[in-house]
């Protein structure tokens, strides 16, 4: 689930900087150790910039690099504030760095570059910006549904039947598909759910469908601010509900965005407005606190390692997270040098690797990560990116060998200020699928 609309790249940086505190991702393997200073750099570095200290904003913006060296904004930043101070060497670099990472930024259409627009070096520079905005298409189309006015997050395949679910934001409720799409029918029933339904998935075993739901800004006949959130559990052969377990009041806000199924029936979900991961043991009649870790800012996708003995989670401004099962122990999974794990929403590990949509960048993107030794990330390979059927890609499943997305949540065609859903443009959701064989 996207925890804000995107923005221009100034919008993105000036928001990050008055965002609270992050973990910040490790460069070259290093482990990350002040998630808070990364932040309060970058409020800094705004700070001067809007007082036109240009010489403080450089030495302000080089300390954010400093602290989180993957982080899209901190190295964009870092190059406005080398044109500034008219270093055109520098920004090049910079800009290079950013190319290197796999993402666009508009720097050739920033003020902030004119002073070194027409140096060789940063024009070049640009060019390998703009390479990343070619498309890299290895997903094929998978099926289609009428969704006009809805915003849809996610879909599973129940396997033995072959019925596949969407779960759509608004309205909040859980679709019934047939394989191969076609019309849905309702599902869920009003009231059931916590508000709109997120992330899902299928416990095959025990013929149950799990859903995460919460209330947000789009969520229908919201009355006040958005509070609640919890998990539903479906009976799949009677299609009734089998268990409504919210999130106990604290007075802070919870989104529980994403689950995720243990072999034993035990269901994890990640909280994307508190640092908090959640658990339902197996049998268990209430949510408990798996994990609660502070650094944990905007946590989204989820996934075991093939043995189950590590739980990955994405928080989507700052990377990846390891948590030891059994000892509930988190650390930050490195980021492999020039890359960037920043923005990752869905999450799902595959021979040994994992699958992320990463809708936080600009080109959105599908991504596998191979991990070395269970625990670390050893690169970062693009499958899919820049894709021309794509338009605000979210959550999705894996069947068989091949990733299952949505392709066009609407998230993008939500107006937070006006809090009405733009109608234009497809009146279907499409859902791509990607090979992941080798």
């Amino acid at each position: 689930m996207r925890p804000a609309a995107r923005a221009a790249a100034a919008a993105v940086i000036a928001a990050l900087a008055g965002a609270p505190p992050a973990p910040r991702a490790a460069d070259a393997g290093a482990a990350a150790t002040d998630p808070a200073g990364a932040r309060a750099a970058m409020r800094r570095a705004d700070a001067a910039y809007q007082g036109k200290d240009m010489a403080g904003f450089l030495r302000e913006a080089q300390a954010t690099f400093t602290l989180q060296p993957d982080w899209p904004a901190a190295v964009y930043n870092l190059a406005a504030a080398f044109s500034l101070n008219r270093r055109p060497a520098d920004a090049s670099r910079e800009i290079r760095r950013l190319a290197g990472m796999g993402i666009y930024l508009p720097a050739e259409k920033d003020a902030d570059f004119e002073a070194v627009r027409t140096n060789k070096e940063v024009v070049e520079a640009y060019g390998l910006l703009r390479r990343n905005l070619d498309p890299v298409v290895r997903s094929r189309g998978g099926f289609t549904f009428p969704s006009r006015g809805r915003i849809v997050e996610s879909v599973v395949r129940d396997p033995g039947t072959g019925v596949w679910y969407a779960a759509s934001v608004r309205p909040g409720e859980v679709l019934r598909l047939s394989d191969g799409g076609g019309e849905p029918a309702a599902f869920s029933r009003p009231g059931e759910l916590f508000g709109s339904a997120l992330g899902m998935r299928v416990d095959a075993d025990r013929r149950l469908l799990w859903v995460a739901s919460a209330e947000l800004s789009p969520t229908p006949e919201l009355k006040g601010e958005p509070r609640r959130s919890g998990l539903v559990r479906y009976d799949l052969e009677s299609g009734l509900v089998a268990g409504q377990f919210g999130v106990p009041e604290d007075g802070v806000r919870h989104v529980l965005g994403d689950c995720l199924v243990r072999s034993d029936g035990a269901v994890l979900a990640t909280d994307s407005a508190a640092p908090v991961v959640w658990w339902l043991p197996p049998r268990g009649a209430r949510l408990e606190p798996f994990v609660r870790d502070e650094r944990f800012l905007s946590l989204q996708g989820l996934a075991f390692t093939a043995d189950e003995r590590a739980l990955i989670v994405a928080d989507y401004s700052s990377g990846l997270w390891r948590i030891d099962v059994a000892d509930r122990g988190v650390s930050p999974i490195a980021t492999p040098a020039g890359a960037t794990l920043v923005g990752i929403d869905g999450l799902w590990h595959h021979q040994g690797a994992l699958i992320a949509s990463q809708n936080g960048v600009t080109p959105q993107r599908v991504v596998r990560i191979p991990l070395a030794d269970g625990a670390r990330a050893a690169a970062v390979e693009v499958l899919d990116s820049a894709n021309p059927a794509c338009e605000e890609i979210t959550l999705g499943c894996l069947v068989d060998a091949e990733l299952f997305f949505v392709a066009n949540s609407r998230w993008n065609r939500w107006d937070e200020r006006t809090k009405k859903l733009d109608l234009l443009g497809p009146a279907e959701t499409r859902i791509l699928r990607l090979s992941l064989r080798k």
